[in-house]
């Protein structure tokens, strides 16, 4: 079951609300049928509390929509898409009046609830969705629908005995009923019944403390999600995967799922603060999930502060465990290199040596080189830097290791693309520059930089500094560890200031970036894609974020500028229209 045909399937519901509108007839409004429906079906509905379904599998709440697409549409600068009022730009583009009368009766800053339904073990099973959204005027909604079915529309009206009153079916699919003060909208009556009383009271009376909710109730579906998965591992044949990349994995399908059906609930909460779209997600853990989160390696967040300042920094922490299978995967990418085979033993030797010798900690960095967007018509420029410093426990290993690899990249190479070898020795660091062929010829910024890239390893105490540049001058070492070139994300105020709000223990994970833009889009991946380029930042706008653990579980928090998704956003739309538009020089749609 792919994740576009699922979504396709939980987001159902929502299309019921457009084929419902079709179908309502204008003289519903009227109040004398008002009056009708008020005394025949609209019963007084006391909602109240219930338990979440057994079979759902996820939730979704709005507190506001209104308010939260408006602060989105504004922040991003998506108002040209969305509308100042995502909820106006609605009820305008319904053209019947009687549909537009029936938009009206809902209540665009009222709470929005939706819930996804599957039931596992049948493989013929297909999800499903229910939504409620509040209303201002139940009495028209309700008048709206019940004359519509009795006009002999396209819909017609059951009992249902779970909510206590009518249900209105439409032809093509789709289940709608008013309950209480809110109406709610299913893909089949099976999902009414099963989830409507509780999005119902989700929507209308419960406490909702954020502006959009993301509920898995993962302590019930997750020792499902590991029979399935421990049925589809069983399912691989000895031709889909490599036999010794197959002989690692299986021993961890086992604990790696038995860590997912000892997973609790997910929560995930999202905001919009001033510019900012913040997240907070949270899971329990238990038993082997519980035991498996002891042993990661935990810590604060200085080591971003030792880091080249770039347009992003990350942070990460890891235990023991997978070296076997990175070896095994190691190992099959040889098979298909121009080595000998002795050749190809000592290369997985030798990585199997650097692989023992690292620590359970790396950091990161990425930049560009900045100035103008790519002229109309130019290639865009691949004008990347990724810097890497790996924590080490065996420093004299890793010289021998990383030196010995090296030659067996250029004997793999071969004359035709020998590479230029350069001792690199700043700083108190010790290693070599390599320049290579360029992975993409003709991308970089400069003739020069264009047909090469570079790489650059160095040792220094006990840390590994690993450097490449696609098309582009490196600086980000040299950065790193000339202390007078004041280049360090601690001589950044404002970036030193937001990585020390971080947590000071327990800390996995943690990033921080200042660039709105990818890595060689100095326009933003929006005129990448062909649209303008997005609004400056203001001076402070960043990305950050971290993660801990802690044997209950795992907690992160961060932050993502709204500018940022508007730009995301475009471009998506941008990738869409070429899709529909068909590829370049009019091929096939790019995907």
């Amino acid at each position: 079951m792919s994740s576009a045909f699922r979504s396709r399937r939980l987001l159902a519901p929502l299309g019921v609300a457009a084929s419902t509108l079709a179908l309502i007839a204008a003289p519903a409004c009227k109040k004398k049928q008002v009056e009708e429906v008020k005394k025949e079906i609209l019963k007084k509905v006391e909602i109240a509390e219930v338990p979440l379904p057994e079979n759902a599998v996820g939730e979704l709440v709005v507190r506001d929509p209104e308010t939260f697409m408006r602060k989105l549409s504004t922040g991003a600068g998506l108002e040209p898409i969305l509308g100042a009022s995502p909820y106006q730009k609605l009820v305008d583009s319904v053209t019947d009046d009687s549909a537009k009368k029936a938009v009206k009766a809902i209540d665009p800053h009222g709470t929005i609830a939706g819930v996804g339904l599957y039931k596992f073990g049948n493989p013929a099973e297909k999800p499903h969705g229910v939504v409620a959204a509040r209303l201002k005027d139940p009495d028209i909604a309700a008048a709206a629908l019940d004359a519509a079915e009795k006009s002999g529309q396209s819909i017609k009206a059951w009992d249902s005995g779970v909510l206590g009153g009518k249900v209105y079916e439409i032809k093509d699919g789709g289940e709608v009923a008013v309950y209480g003060d809110v109406v709610l909208l299913a893909d089949t009556r099976e999902a009414i019944d099963a989830a409507g009383k509780y999005v119902a009271w989700r929507a209308a009376k419960s406490s909702v403390d954020h502006e959009l909710v993301l509920r898995v109730p993962m302590d019930r579906i997750g020792p499902e999600l590991k029979k399935l998965g421990v049925a589809e591992w069983a399912k691989v044949k000895p031709g889909d995967v490599p036999p010794k990349v197959k002989a690692e994995i299986d021993p961890l399908v086992e604990p790696v799922l038995g860590g997912v059906a000892d997973m609790g609930q997910a929560l995930v909460t999202f905001d919009i603060d001033g510019e900012n779209l913040k997240l907070v997600e949270t899971f329990a853990a238990k038993a082997s999930l519980s035991e498996w989160l002891k042993k990661f390696p935990t810590g604060d967040a200085t080591p971003l502060l030792t880091m080249p300042k770039a347009e992003s920094v990350s942070l990460q922490r890891f235990p023991d465990g997978l070296g076997p299978l990175a070896y095994a995967l190691l190992e099959w990418g040889l098979d298909g290199a121009t080595l000998s085979a002795a050749d190809r033993a000592e290369a997985s030797k030798q990585a199997r040596a650097l692989g023992k010798a690292l620590g359970h900690s790396l950091a990161y960095a990425t930049d560009s080189v900045k100035g103008a967007a790519p002229a109309p018509g130019a290639p865009p420029s691949l004008d990347t830097e990724i810097f890497v410093r790996f924590d080490l426990d065996d420093p004299a290993a890793v010289k021998g290791a990383v030196g010995s690899l090296r030659k067996l990249l250029e004997k793999s190479l071969g004359t035709a693309k020998k590479l230029t070898v350069t001792p690199y020795k700043k700083h108190g660091a010790e290693g070599e520059t390599l320049a290579t062929p360029a992975v993409i010829p003709g991308f970089g910024p400069t003739a020069a930089t264009a047909t090469k890239d570079t790489w650059t390893w160095a040792l220094k105490g006990s840390q590994l500094y690993v450097d490449l540049c696609l098309g582009c001058t490196p600086h980000l070492l040299d950065a790193a560890l000339d202390p007078a070139a004041k280049g360090t994300v601690a001589d950044d105020a404002l970036a030193k200031a937001r990585i020390g709000e971080f947590p000071t223990k327990d800390l996995v994970s943690a990033s921080y970036g200042t660039t709105l833009q990818l890595p060689g889009m100095p326009g933003g991946l929006g005129s990448f894609m062909g649209g303008p380029p997005p609004p400056p930042p203001k001076p402070g706008t960043a990305m950050w974020g971290w993660s801990t653990v802690a044997p209950t579980g795992v907690s992160a928090k961060g932050a993502v500028p709204l500018v940022f998704v508007g730009d995301l956003s475009k471009s998506l739309i941008a990738i869409a229209g070429m899709g529909m538009m068909g590829g370049g020089m009019g091929g096939p749609p790019p995907f």
